[in-house]
């Protein structure tokens, strides 16, 4: 009887260890590149750590919680998830970052959450040049007395972006176009995975033009495609958030579904549509203001007085002139006047409000233009001329700018991380005037605390001592904070440090702990039976 016992005990035993293990191990993060990025564009964000699967979702949300943006992924493996972010006009902050990976467990229970987070780790902050709230139509701005070449500067969201002028490749966006003649180009931007964009714009002399090309996702295959006027709304789906337009919902199963469209300051959009078997259905949300006593738009005034206004390639009237009840967002302001040069560029209109545009145009010059080479360390700065953004600057070569009228003009350059530069240059007819910068970082300081004291800390994976520490000379941007004390498991924080301020962090180290479903518990399990199955089958003989 008591030879039976063992073996009963044994298998009762073993189910009894290997119940409560999951299939897969819970995911966990261990790096975010990059860890910040500007408000005003697509991010490709890549997540590395462990656990991750075809299911595995990526989210951010602010930190108190008021706001949520979903990631696109695009690519997976156990150890990276790579995501797009669509950031446009974000409110710039700290995210918490957050990755679901459900699962199915050896006796097939499914997990839909099995959730893992980093703390701060992702920052938004304000990008430079124009935010788009929508997707605009190209933006054209142009200067510059009259003569017998020009030059084109094209970007595209996102960047990387094939660019043809009238059909001839000319590089990958951002490119300057150097030498063309006064005429009518037409310009096209081609990237794999998004509807090819193509547009037009003229050169009447020696100008200099800059065209942004706004890429938007393909939209083949089968599912639903929700786009609105205004864009940037809300989409739901069975009362489901599901992103913002334009949007492309590949998973939506064919038959009749509720969509919901909406938009703060318009009226709800609500419809049933049916989703066909195959292909795309394409469906247009026109969103109506719901404030008909709503007072928005821009006051726009000039020295001199009296100069022509344009919107969105419209007359209006003349300054000074207040234009009210204009759809909020992007729009494109054109001033002119008789013998100065036109005042052209974007202008955001606000959901309520008037804002207040106030500009002093300049005369053309009658002699000849001169030219501006800006050349920055680091690179990729960006650089505007008089108020108005021009490009960035280059890696090891400079970004040339072309036929700019004699006299002084003020080029200012931004880089993240780095303070702020401006400087007034005179340009001389057919002379090139240089202006060379080498950043300085803006420096802040990090406090780094532990409960238990004695962790070494880590700022973005270099050593910086024994915590409490405190860390001075630190660039202002997103950094990468990591404590590890031995038996207790390492913390990593994504921490945004200001220029001129300590920022700190603080953290209650967690001991080390064996995990439920780790390889190791069923040896730890089936050494403890052999040896419990050994003595008892000695002393019972």
């Amino acid at each position: 009887m008591k030879g039976s016992i063992f073996p009963v005990g044994l298998v009762f035993l073993f189910f009894l260890a290997i119940a409560g293990i999951p299939a897969a191990a819970s995911p966990a993060i261990t790096d975010i590149r990059p860890v910040s990025a500007p408000n005003n564009g697509d991010i490709t964000v890549t997540i590395t750590g462990t656990g991750f699967n075809s299911q595995s979702t990526v989210w951010m949300k602010t930190c108190d919680g008021s706001s949520t943006l979903y990631g696109t992924v695009i690519s997976w493996s156990p150890t990276s998830l790579t995501c797009i972010f669509s950031f446009y006009n974000q409110n710039p902050g700290t995210y918490n970052v957050w990755v679901n990976s459900p699962f199915t467990s050896s006796s097939g229970n499914y997990y839909p959450e099995d959730v893992a987070v980093r703390a701060k780790g992702f920052a938004i902050y304000q990008g430079t040049g124009t935010t788009y709230a929508i997707i605009p139509s190209a933006v054209t701005t142009s200067y510059g007395p009259q003569g017998p070449y020009g030059t084109i500067y094209v970007e595209s969201s996102p960047p990387g972006a094939i660019v043809s002028v009238n059909g001839e490749n000319r590089g990958h966006a951002p490119v300057t176009i150097k030498g063309l003649y006064p005429g009518s180009y037409t310009i096209s931007a081609e990237l794999s995975g998004y509807t090819k964009y193509t547009t037009t714009t003229s050169i009447s002399g020696a100008e200099y033009s800059s065209v942004y090309c706004p890429l938007v996702r393909e939209t083949t295959g089968t599912g639903l495609y929700v786009t609105s006027t205004p864009a940037r709304a809300s989409v739901y789906l069975e009362g489901v958030f599901k992103g913002v337009t334009p949007l492309m919902l590949s998973d939506t199963a064919a038959g009749s579904h509720i969509l919901q469209v909406r938009l703060s300051g318009y009226d709800e959009w609500k419809s049933t549509v049916d989703v066909p078997t195959g292909g795309t259905r394409t469906i247009t949300a026109i969103l109506i203001q719901n404030n008909a006593g709503l007072i928005n738009g821009i006051n726009v005034s000039s020295n001199p007085s009296g100069a022509n206004v344009l919107l969105d390639g419209l007359k209006k009237g003349f300054t000074p002139i207040t234009l009210n009840k204009i759809a909020a967002g992007i729009h494109i302001l054109e001033i002119e006047y008789p013998g100065y040069i036109t005042w052209k560029s974007t202008v955001d209109v606000p959901e309520s409000g008037i804002k207040d545009i106030s500009v002093t145009l300049t005369t053309k010059s009658t002699s000849s233009p001169g030219w501006i080479t800006v050349f920055s360390r680091p690179d990729n700065a960006s650089v505007t001329l008089n108020g108005i953004y021009v490009g960035r600057t280059l890696e090891n070569t400079s970004l040339n700018l072309d036929a700019i009228p004699a006299g002084e003009h003020t080029v200012a350059l931004e880089l993240p991380g780095y303070q702020p530069y401006s400087t007034q240059v005179s340009v001389s007819p057919n002379q090139v005037s240089a202006v060379n910068v080498t950043f300085t970082p803006s420096f802040g300081a990090v406090s780094v605390t532990s409960d238990p004291a004695g962790a070494t800390i880590f700022l973005d994976n270099a050593s910086i001592g024994i915590s409490p520490v405190t860390a001075g000379n630190v660039s202002a941007g997103s950094h990468l904070v990591t404590m590890q004390r031995e038996g207790y498991l390492d913390y990593s924080a994504s921490i945004l440090v200001t220029a001129g301020t300590t920022s700190s962090v603080s953290a209650a180290l967690l001991p080390v702990t064996p995990a439920l479903h780790s390889p190791a518990l069923p040896l730890t399990v089936f050494g403890s039976l052999f040896l419990f199955g050994f003595f008892f089958l000695r002393k019972s003989v």
